[in-house]
């Protein structure tokens, strides 16, 4: 139903303030029909770009990337993607299923959702950081006993 022409125009007619937005998986299904032809050679790297920014973790990193696959592939411009909110309504539906949560639950649910997006960046910025310092430290001590073998 996802890119129905009829459910787009319905949607512009009965809801003319809301911006209609195509799931991420109905659009990957559809690019390599209206895409590979297109681009040729070059479809599987424009892929593997597209699927970089739908992994984006920030709406900024996220456009940047978008901006970079459009001038990367100017013969892609007809496509559209909203792929960071739906990877999020992705996730939603994972955590939610089909239950009908009050408001105050969908909050926590959400509260507890944006919480884990924390965490994992700071473990990840963790992780990093101490890549770096243990590499200094490693080249640190290996000069301090360098400098003792030479008796200074």
């Amino acid at each position: 139903m996802d890119g129905d022409p009829a459910v787009n125009s319905s949607v512009i007619v009965q809801f003319p303030n809301a911006f209609h937005i195509h799931c991420i998986w109905h659009i990957s299904q559809n690019l390599p029909k209206n895409l590979k032809g297109i681009i040729g050679s070059s479809y599987d790297n424009f892929m593997k770009d597209f699927y970089t920014i739908r992994n984006s973790l920030t709406e900024e990193k996220s456009n940047k990337r978008w901006e970079k696959l459009l001038h990367d592939y100017p013969q892609s411009t007809s496509v559209q993607s909203t792929s960071r909110n739906e990877g999020e309504n992705s996730i939603l539906k994972r955590l939610f299923g089909s239950s009908s949560l009050s408001l105050c639950e969908l909050f926590d649910v959400l509260e507890e959702r944006y919480q884990e997006e924390i965490d994992y960046c700071k473990f990840t910025i963790e992780r990093v950081c101490d890549a770096k310092y243990n590499e200094k430290a490693g080249r640190a001590n290996e000069l301090k006993f360098l400098l003792s073998c030479r008796g200074g």
